[in-house]
């Protein structure tokens, strides 16, 4: 059988539809999540080595991931008795760390739609300056949730909308409030509210371990007689008996029986989400023509250097979309020794979504590198429509199909300006459940 290009290049797509670029040729990931896809085993190298240590009030128990530009840790705060998740920023990106706190500060508490922020401090060590931000506990992301528990060919479809309807309200809030976009929507950056196995364990046995560690500090106190203040402190500066090292060994010793991906079903059941990672936000007043965000989610705009605004938003809202109903990345583009990623990105669009207009082609920089006759170079249009395929693939009910696949359409349209805006998805009733 003869296949021309575009099919040839349509079967090696999706053979190797995986995760395992976090953006575009020559620049990194601004994703500062944990991630188990695109941010795994990145150096950290000049970034602080917490493990069961102290950092000001909080007590530092294990590593709870890490993404592209800082280090998280669960923490015990010794004042509140709580725990939280610690963002420790790697000092080479301390004002890009600090400019996404200014701004989450300003985030709405109510609806909680945002991964909100505790409190945030500054840690100086060695000459360099270390961002530290607290913030609550979660389960894991949904990146997780589809690709190591089970959900590998997507969500159910009540689950689906309450989740989209949730990041579209967050979505309306940053668009019609805050007059700024998100710029890097991902799988990666929606938290699930709650706490997994592993932690809820962790937690419990460590905050048993300290109380046993307290009464018997209490208990040395009364059989010493030393009950001042002064003695009680010198006291535990020198109790060796289940210091916090020796409690976070113990914790993690028997932690090891569970797993960080095990969780309850409640939280699964309906599943809320909060969205996160604010390190790419980008104001309505601004102009913006540099490349940003994750390759998978990356708009046209984006891979062309074209003036970027809202629509950015909608088309990473509609991969993820797709995600959450196949468990798939829908552009996930090879590169070869002739093409770029970029090249073969913007083929997989072609294929998807239709061909691009001349009009918007004329509006960005880059897109004499790729076309010419308003034709993708050395590329032939594939005489079939790679979304219509995807959808009917779907295990869901045909009436489902057809509104899904119009949703998509509008959301994934090539031309920023035509594609829908966050007033037509919020007021859409189809994720209402």
């Amino acid at each position: 059988m003869d296949f021309n290009l575009s099919d040839k290049f349509f079967i090696k797509s999706e053979l190797v539809n995986n995760k395992c670029e976090s953006s575009t040729d020559n620049t990194n990931s601004n994703s500062e999540t944990i991630s188990t896809s695109s941010d795994e085993n990145l150096s950290h190298d000049n970034n602080l080595d917490l493990n069961g240590k102290t950092l000001r009030h909080y007590n530092i128990i294990y590593e709870l991931g890490r993404g592209s530009y800082s280090i998280v840790w669960l923490g015990y705060n010794t004042i509140d008795k709580l725990f939280y998740a610690i963002k420790v920023q790697n000092p080479s990106d301390f004002n890009e760390g600090y400019n996404e706190i200014k701004f989450v500060q300003k985030l709405p508490k109510n609806p909680s739609l945002f991964n909100n922020l505790i409190e945030y401090f500054i840690e100086n060590n060695n000459d360099s300056k270390y961002l530290c931000s607290v913030w609550n506990l979660h389960c894991f992301n949904i990146d997780t949730l589809i690709r190591k528990c089970g959900f590998n060919n997507g969500l159910i479809l009540n689950n689906i909308k309450h989740i989209m309807k949730q990041l579209i309200s967050a979505l309306f809030i940053l668009h019609k409030k805050m007059h700024v976009f998100h710029g890097d929507i991902k799988t990666d950056n929606i938290l699930i509210k709650g706490i997994n196995n592993r932690d809820k364990f962790i937690c419990k046995k460590y905050k048993e371990l300290i109380l046993e560690s307290n009464n018997h500090e209490k208990e040395i106190l009364e059989k010493t007689g030393n009950n001042s203040s002064k003695n009680s402190d010198s006291c535990k500066k020198t109790m060796n008996f289940l210091n916090h090292e020796k409690i976070i060994n113990l914790v993690n010793e028997e932690a090891s029986n569970y797993s960080n991906l095990d969780v309850n079903n409640k939280y699964l059941d309906k599943i809320n989400i909060s969205l996160a990672d604010f390190g790419t936000f980008c104001e309505e007043d601004k102009s913006y023509t540099g490349t940003f965000g994750t390759r998978y989610y990356q708009a046209p705009e984006i891979i062309l250097l074209g003036a970027c605004s809202y629509p950015v938003d909608i088309w990473a809202l509609g991969c993820t979309f797709y995600e959450l109903l196949s468990g798939e990345i829908l552009f996930n583009p090879i590169k070869d020794s002739k093409w770029s990623r970029d090249y073969y990105h913007l083929c997989l669009i072609n294929d998807t979504c239709g061909t691009f207009p001349n009009n918007f082609l004329k509006t960005t920089k880059k897109y004499k590198n790729f076309f010419k006759n308003n034709k993708i170079i050395d590329y032939e249009n594939s005489n079939y429509n790679r979304l219509d395929i995807k959808i009917d693939l779907l295990k869901i009910a045909n009436k489902d199909k057809e509104i899904i696949k119009e949703l998509l359409q509008k959301m994934l349209t090539i031309d920023p300006k035509k594609r829908c805006t966050i007033d037509y998805l919020y007021n859409n009733i189809f994720f209402d459940t």
